[in-house]
């Protein structure tokens, strides 16, 4: 220990050269688990205390007969510590000292949050009482091990029975690395998540704990699986676990999980010019592969559903019409809404809802414009989801998409007009394949592509709005 001479060592060696004018250097980089760094750390830079077999044979001869059968596990080194051997060197560190000149050194080891407190029967890491000033670790509830002394031997011993200097009679704390879960931030709705539990100590139960509208679908002391249901409001959920030691309640941890069908941030300009346009724009996250439109309102008025509509602007009221709209079809998963106005300014709310395919709003994004005059709706191009089942062939072609649900390769058969682009995007709006063609049959390579929904985007050269195939890719 720091600066500390076991007695019983010595006399038992009493035919040892000791030297002590061992030299250290300071380390500056030994931490914590949490990053935390562990001050008064020293390494030692002068030649180690050495022993012969029949010396380390006495040494371990006189322990098991006066410290009730503890066995000299390695021979007597200056190296380190017991603050050392416990927090660092049992942990995969090197060997060194903590703690030299600072009796509280290694408290950093739990105020920085790395350990936790517990009771005896689950620690890994036992501190004497700061007066005996000494660090073990817990091999089970009748062994310890610790290194004793300056220049003393790593030992395996009896919790009580250590050199009385380690004042045993006084309290000891216990610790274990703190538990922690580690799982997914984000779920989408009808999946399942697996959250699971890191540094649990032997001995320890755990209870879980999640929303009454999740279900569990299995769940052990490390893991637990849910099931998220298909429609929940857009929110955060916490889902925790309790830990005991038998009876005694130990820790609890949370975790949060956001529950998102997808999100929408309007963006465009933060006001309208008298006679002028602006365009804004509905961009489209993270929809977890469903199908998806936005619904706009403008100061609580919804807009008309419409792939291309066209309002006149005037410099006069014009009532807003119900229009249902959404994004492009560029490949740029937007969706674009245009306002005019006159001279007098008025602020409004311009308003984008997410809707997924039964209808539900699973994000809205809000946007404060000032428009100098009336607003009117100019145009509108709808969603890349939008009526996918019923899309109607504007230029009389025959489209043939198969097979659907696609494996290794997607087939379109197009009879008529020649078709200029094919494009195949995910649903974030990420172009994955792309093939020019003419009247006949093209075949695009799926079978690298996640199981999923796709969407297919056939452009004939004449319209610019697409026709749009819903696809499943679904390996066997």
């Amino acid at each position: 220990m720091k600066r500390i001479i076991i007695m019983t060592v010595f006399l038992t060696l009493c035919d040892i050269e000791m030297s002590f004018t061992q030299t250290y250097s300071p380390v500056t980089n030994v931490k914590t688990p949490n990053n935390s760094t562990v001050q008064d750390t020293y390494t030692l830079t002068s030649t180690d205390v050495s022993y012969s077999p029949s010396q380390i044979a006495a040494l371990a001869a006189d322990y098991y007969a006066n410290y009730n059968e503890a066995v000299v596990l390695e021979a007597p080194s200056f190296k380190y510590n017991c603050h050392g051997y416990a927090w660092l060197v049992t942990e995969g560190g090197n060997k060194v000292w903590i703690g030299r000149y600072d009796i509280t050194t290694e408290d950093i080891y739990w105020t920085d949050g790395s350990y936790i407190e517990v009771p005896e029967n689950i620690a890994t890491k036992v501190s004497y009482h700061q007066d005996g000033n000494h660090s073990a670790i817990r091999l089970s509830s009748n062994w310890y091990q610790s290194k004793w002394g300056w220049a003393g031997a790593l030992v395996k011993h009896h919790p009580d029975r250590v050199p009385s200097i380690y004042q045993t009679w006084k309290a000891k704390k216990y610790y274990i690395r703190k538990p922690s879960i580690t799982g997914p931030a984000t779920a989408c709705p009808g999946s399942s998540v697996t959250l699971t539990i890191s540094n649990l100590p032997a001995g320890a139960t755990v209870n879980w704990s999640a929303p009454n509208t999740f279900s569990v679908e299995s769940s052990s002391n490390t893991s637990v699986t849910c099931a998220v249901p298909s429609l929940p409001p857009n929110a955060g959920y916490i889902i925790s676990a309790s830990i005991f030691a038998g009876s005694s309640h130990v820790t609890t941890l949370t975790h949060s999980l956001n529950v998102r069908g997808g999100k929408v941030v309007v963006s465009g300009s933060d006001y309208v010019g008298y006679l002028k346009t602006e365009t804004y724009t509905a961009n489209i996250f993270s929809t977890c592969n469903q199908p998806v439109t936005v619904e706009w309102k403008l100061d609580g008025s919804p807009i008309e559903t419409g792939r291309n509509i066209i309002i006149k602007s005037v410099a006069k009221p014009v009532p807003v019409k119900n229009m249902e709209g959404i994004a492009s079809d560029t490949g740029e998963r937007q969706t674009s809404r245009q306002v005019q106005g006159t001279t007098n300014y008025t602020e409004y709310m311009l308003v984008a809802a997410l809707k997924n395919s039964s209808g539900t709003v699973i994000a809205t994004s809000y946007r404060n414009i000032a428009v100098y005059g009336y607003p009117s709706i100019i145009s509108i191009e709808r969603s890349l989801h939008d009526n996918l089942d019923n899309v109607k062939n504007s230029s009389g072609k025959d489209i043939n998409v198969y097979p659907n649900p696609a494996g290794d390769y997607l087939n379109i058969s197009i009879n008529g007009k020649s078709a200029s682009d094919i494009r195949l995007y995910d649903a974030y709006g990420t172009l994955l394949r792309q093939a020019k063609t003419g009247s006949g049959t093209v075949q695009l390579n799926v079978s690298n592509l996640p199981n999923g929904l796709y969407y297919l985007h056939i452009y004939d050269g004449i319209n610019k709005t697409p026709e749009v195939r819903q696809i499943m890719v679904k390996h066997d």
